[in-house]
This record gives structure tokens, C-alpha cells and sequence, in this order.
């Protein structure tokens, strides 16, 4: 069951009133995070730009989340509640077709936006013209062990190119709380792809690339929260099942990069091989890797390695990570 409210409008007198159109509407779900979230959705609401809605996907919170929200007086915050749990791009689409401005944003529960995010990307996006649907920002990630990792300098945008796959150099930098997008050109283009387990930022960027053109704000604009490191195998299977979904979707768009096809088809060929039941999957994704470019000696390599136990081929692959 689905249920839509908004949250108490006793807030402060400067705070927008809810009849004036924001200029910017954010989309924030959450899981069970109830800490991590208020951090995230303060860090938003302090943003530079005062003319926001914020669309909180109550994403079947259990963890005390929804009396939080149902205890927000600021009448920016609307929320969106389900009981059953939605993936990512279905919570992101949810609040994609409940968007009211022109623009729109995605943070993650996690993050944490710097508070001039929002001015900085409007300003750069506006300036950019119509054919400009997406605004990319750089960003600081932070490790586990307290290490950090900036993804901000200029050439990490100027490497983008979808030619190249979703295994480009720099990847990183199309993760969507990083966006500010043009509201009508994302639901255009049909939005997030709800069958992508993992990589669907990349997807959907994808898809505005081949139909717009992009900016980008070329300096830290929020902080990339990766200090609860979840299973490398889990995480790479579920990119491994995005890739393949992207190479069925883009067949004929891939057709013509082979390079780019033979590289996803080695790393789902590799995820495959350290899965239990999946060694015959796995080879023949080395193969195809293999016939678009034959002298791809990795694919070569990790065919051989197939004939090791399972045992040994993951301590292969965990050392190829290390």
C-alpha cells in the first residue's frame, strides 16, 4: 500500500510557502537509515536556494524513519510512503512524476551536500541553454579508515564518454546525487530503468546524451559517504547483471564499439566465473569477449583460468581487486 503526505507546515516564517513553484525539486528515498537520512536531508534543506521541495520516499522504513518525517515542520518536505520495498530507480521514478520545478535533483541517504550545490549547478545548467538537460557535480568520497578520494578536477568530466561503456575512466562522476537535470527532458527519455539492479545513473545518462548535452561544476559540491563497505562479489554481481541487461538494450549501439562490447563482456564473463552454477555463463561471455577483439589476451587469460576450482578462481579475482 502507497500513501502520499505532507508533513506539518508549522515552520519558520522565512521557509517558501507551499503554493509558490520551487524552482528545484530534490528526490530523496530512504531505507532504514534513520541517522545517515537526517544528516542527508539536512544537508539539503540547508542548501543556498530557498525555493526547493524536497520528495522523501519513506521506502517501508520501519526503523523509527517515518515518525521523523511525520515530526519535520518545514513545508518543503513532502513525503511519499510504501509499505513494500521499491529498488532504487522505482523510488527515484515515484518521485520523479510527483515533481513540481523545472529541475530536478536525486541525493542519496547517505550523502552530504555542500550548501551551495543547488546555485552552483542552476546557475551553470541555465547558462548552458535548452540543449543542455544534465548538470554534473565533483564530489569527495569518503573511504572506509577515514581516507578520502576527490573526484572534482576537470579532466574527470572531460574523460566521459559513453563510447566507452559503463567501464569508462571516471565513472564515478555521473553518480546521481551529483545531478541537477531538466525535469521534462529525464521523464522524456522514460526515466530511471527499474530492471537495473545497479549502474542505472549511468543508464539514464546515457539516454540524455543521446539526446542533449551535458555540464558540469568542476569542484566539490557534496560528500560521497562510502565508509560501510558492502561484499565486493555482491556488488560486482550486481553490475555484472546490469551489464548484461545494457548490452541486450544497446545491442546495436554496441555493435559499433566493439572494443566497448568485449570489455563488458569480460567483466561479466569474470563475475560470472566466481559465482557457484554460472562457470558454463562465464565462459561464453569470455568468448564473446574474444570475438570482438580476438587479441584481447585478459579474456584469453581468465578462459584458462576457468578451468581452476571455484575455490581458486576467487582468490584469483579477490587478488586482481587487492
Amino acid at each position: 500500500m502507497v500513501s502520499v503526505q505532507q508533513v506539518p507546515s508549522h515552520s519558520a516564517s522565512e521557509a517558501p510557502a507551499l503554493s509558490q513553484l520551487p524552482e528545484v525539486s530534490v528526490i530523496l528515498p530512504t531505507h532504514n537509515r534513520r541517522d545517515l537520512f537526517q544528516r542527508s536531508l539536512r544537508s539539503v534543506l540547508n542548501q543556498s536556494i530557498a525555493m526547493i521541495e524536497v520528495i522523501v520516499i519513506d521506502n517501508a522504513c520501519d526503523d523509527g524513519t517515518s515518525e521523523i518525517l511525520d515530526a519535520i515542520l518545514d513545508p518543503r518536505v513532502k513525503v511519499l510512503r510504501t509499505d513494500s520495498l521499491l529498488n532504487a530507480p522505482a523510488a527515484r521514478n515515484w518521485g520523479l512524476e510527483n515533481a513540481r520545478a523545472a529541475y530536478v535533483a536525486f541525493q542519496d541517504d547517505d550523502d552530504v551536500w555542500l550548501i551551495q550545490k543547488l546555485e552552483k549547478q542552476l546557475a551553470v545548467l541555465q547558462a548552458a541553454g535548452e540543449d543542455c538537460a544534465l548538470c554534473l557535480s565533483g564530489y569527495i568520497r569518503c573511504l572506509p579508515r577515514s581516507d578520502l578520494a576527490e573526484r572534482f578536477r576537470p579532466y574527470y568530466f572531460d574523460q566521459v564518454d559513453f563510447k566507452q561503456g559503463v567501464l569508462l575512466r571516471n565513472f564515478s562522476v555521473i553518480a546521481t546525487p551529483g545531478w541537477l537535470a531538466r525535469t521534462t527532458a529525464v521523464r522524456d527519455v522514460g526515466g530511471f530503468d527499474e530492471e537495473m539492479p545497479a549502474r542505472n545513473d549511468w543508464e539514464l545518462a546515457l539516454r540524455l546524451a543521446m539526446e542533449y548535452s551535458m555540464a558540469y561544476v568542476a569542484e566539490p559540491c557534496f560528500l560521497q559517504d562510502q565508509t560501510r563497505a558492502t561484499s565486493m562479489m555482491y556488488k560486482e554481481d550486481l553490475a555484472a547483471v546490469a551489464l548484461e541487461r545494457l548490452d541486450g538494450k544497446y545491442a546495436d549501439y554496441w555493435q559499433k564499439h566493439p572494443k566497448t562490447r568485449a570489455a563488458h563482456a569480460l567483466y561479466i564473463g569474470r563475475c560470472r566465473l566466481i559465482q557457484k552454477d554460472q562457470l558454463g555463463a562465464g565462459r561464453r561471455w569470455l568468448l564473446t569477449a574474444i570475438k570482438h577483439v580476438p587479441w584481447a589476451w585478459k579474456a584469453w587469460l581468465w578462459l584458462m583460468i576457468s578451468w581452476a576450482p571455484l575455490r581458486l578462481r576467487r582468490r584469483i579475482y579477490s587478488a586482481r581487486k587487492g
